[in-house]
């Protein structure tokens, strides 16, 4: 057991509170994290005004990347002083775990959304009561984590935390779309609603494998400035909005005629639009 801080939510909605909790010593297949950075994603704040009440007090934070201080007796992936993101929880043993797909895990909802392990109990305490933890198998709004070690990836040492956190959401999240579930050829057109993280990780993967075009479509002049620096042929402002920063470099004479993949990015709340009804990450709790 170790005395760590953590943000704490209370009640749904609450703000976050920055308060002492204790922390259990990681079992045999867990992994103790120092966090040395944490990623602040729109789930976290829509799930926090969300969450159901019988599951507060709640720790969140699901973009978490750190140090390994210490790991169970059973694992066997990292060592201490390993640096490592976070990611969801999987169980490793149902028919979509060994089929290669973790998202689709069937014990998703328990091992990431139910305020806990699978098993009902939290690592976490608060005043000697049991403070819910265990947000996409991690709950890294805190000074130390303990996750599962299928949950811990092992990163260069010369990756920057701040860069290594929002791989465990955004950038596996927008990558592994158009990786794992588009699969394009090379030479598909691609267009990205949305250039946040989310939507910044699909352009890059879209452009890594050779779609062209690959165009952006987001209301913010810097994020489109942005998607053209990372790759992009053209950045467009949505239909019906224009500030007058649309970069279009690398016109073509002759515009694609069609386009073949068309994932959505994260965008502000409102203006997210329908994508490929196809799942990177657990689906959310019911309330």
């Amino acid at each position: 057991m170790r005395r760590i801080r953590a943000a704490v939510t209370e009640a749904p909605g609450a703000p976050f509170t920055v308060r002492d909790a204790d922390l259990e010593d990681p079992r045999p297949h867990e992994v103790l994290v120092r966090m040395t950075a944490a990623g602040v994603c729109h789930t976290d704040l829509g799930m926090r005004d969300t969450w159901p009440r019988h599951l507060t007090p709640m720790v969140f934070g699901h973009e978490g990347a750190g140090r390994v201080e210490a790991v169970g007796t059973e694992v066997t992936g990292v060592v201490p002083g390993d640096h490592v993101c976070l990611t969801f929880a999987s169980c490793g043993a149902c028919e979509q775990c060994a089929a290669g797909h973790p998202a689709y895990c069937h014990a998703a909802r328990a091992r990431n959304f139910s305020g806990g392990r699978g098993d009902g109990t939290t690592p976490l305490s608060l005043d000697g009561a049991p403070l819910h933890a265990g947000f996409f198998g991690q709950s890294s709004f805190a000074t130390h984590a303990v996750v599962h070690e299928r949950g811990v990836v092992k990163v260069p040492s010369d990756l920057p935390a701040a860069v290594a956190a929002p791989l465990g959401c955004g950038g596996q999240t927008g990558a592994g779309t158009v990786l794992n579930r588009l699969r394009p050829e090379p030479g598909s057109s691609l267009v990205v609603l949305g250039a946040g993280g989310v939507g910044l990780s699909a352009l890059m993967a879209a452009v890594a494998v050779g779609c062209d075009p690959v165009v952006a479509v987001d209301p913010v002049a810097s994020r489109r400035a942005l998607a053209i620096g990372l790759g992009a042929k053209a950045a467009l402002p949505p239909r019906g909005r224009s500030d007058g920063g649309a970069a279009r470099p690398h016109r073509r004479r002759r515009a694609p005629c069609r386009r073949d993949h068309r994932p959505s990015g994260d965008g502000p709340p409102g203006r997210r639009r329908a994508a490929p009804a196809r799942r990177t990450r657990p689906p959310r709790p019911r309330r």
